[in-house]
């Protein structure tokens, strides 16, 4: 039986902190099959050796987990760690400036490690906080980020193999490569090209502060989500995802308001509408693009089911999906059945 989800608003029983990485056996199961690096700051005083909380993760993972100081001299056991594949790091007593981590940061995200950084709150020794990242989201480990990714590209050849689809693409396209799919690359991707995200919500927007404080019982917890579909424009590349209800709380990355029933054809909208993964772009286009290629995608679903034009979509079937050519060279391609797979929520730290 699934473990019950905690409420945004963490229950707490006297001075007793819950962590869900040590508690809720989904998370426990994604963390020991996952590389995830976790960095704890104020869980301790630097005269420990080892915070209690660093000591409950190597218990909870005894196989593959290892704790490490923080200091200037991390960086050499930290690489013999990665390089024995333990798949658990826990920095102990980091920093939560977050340029004096970036190397740390970086060392992470090259080597496919999910980051989970967190700060105990000075409010009291029941709560504790994400350190404040550039972003939140749910993240894949390497394994599913690659099932997804070689899914998407197969489902790209055989789309490119329409050959209406094909001669649309070419003419909104400045570029003209041989083989479609190299119009697309991973070059324009701050977060690199291993690991897949979906954004919940970015520091540069209104509200974050606030969503910082409300999120923090809800770090390092697996959330299940579906893999519906996957986006194609002369933009973006992406997988389109479908939220549950528990994930759907820590949206705010904008939603689709409109009148709409749900169909095979337009399978989400309103709130959390936009959630993706991005694959890989264009030419110079970022990542945040293909949340707006998404939201245009959605909106000419919506308007092809209200106008009773949906029979008018041109359709082709390929491998266990179907293609839809919405024109201008935008596609969706909508799996007959769903992919599910388990993400970490956490947050990510760039450069700022």
């Amino acid at each position: 039986m699934r473990t019950k989800y905690f409420n945004i608003i963490r229950k707490v029983a006297g001075s007793k902190m819950t962590y869900p990485f040590l508690e809720d056996w989904d998370t426990i199961k994604f963390m020991q099959n996952s590389r995830v690096m976790v960095f704890l700051s104020g869980f301790g005083t630097k005269d420990d050796e080892q915070s209690s909380l660093s000591r409950k993760i190597i218990d909870r993972f005894p196989k593959s987990s290892i704790n490490l100081q923080f200091s200037s001299k991390v960086c050499k056991p930290l690489h013999k760690a990665i390089k024995d594949n333990v798949q658990t790091i826990v920095i102990d007593h980091a920093s939560d400036d977050v340029e004096h981590m970036q190397q740390i940061y970086t060392v992470a995200h090259e080597n496919s490690y999910i980051e989970l950084a967190l700060k105990a709150d000075c409010k009291g020794i029941s709560r504790y906080r994400a350190i404040v990242p550039t972003f939140y989201g749910w993240f894949l480990n390497y394994d599913a980020s690659r099932e997804v990714r070689e899914k998407g590209q197969s489902l790209l050849l055989d789309s490119f193999a329409v050959k209406e689809f094909a001669d649309d693409f070419r003419k909104q396209i400045d570029d003209s490569p041989k083989d479609l799919q190299d119009h697309f690359s991973t070059k324009e991707l701050d977060v690199g090209g291993t690991m897949l995200h979906c954004t919940s919500l970015h520091y540069t927007r209104d509200g974050f502060e606030q969503y910082n404080e409300r999120v923090g019982p809800s770090v390092g917890r697996v959330y299940q989500i579906e893999v519906i579909g996957f986006l194609i424009t002369p933009r973006t590349f992406g997988a389109r995802l479908k939220l549950d209800k528990h994930a759907k709380e820590l949206w705010e990355n904008g939603d689709i308001p409109c009148g709409w029933e749900p169909s095979k054809f337009s399978p989400t909208n309103g709130s959390a509408s936009k959630a993706h993964l991005t694959l890989e772009t264009g030419p110079g286009v970022q990542a945040l693009q293909t949340g707006l290629d998404l939201a245009d995608l959605v909106k000419l679903e919506v308007r092809a089911q209200h106008e009773g034009k949906g029979d008018r979509i041109p359709m082709y079937n390929i491998q266990n999906a179907t293609l839809r050519n919405y024109g201008k060279g935008q596609a969706m391609v909508y799996l007959n059945e769903p992919m599910p797979f388990s993400f970490l929520f956490s947050g990510y730290n760039l450069k700022k």
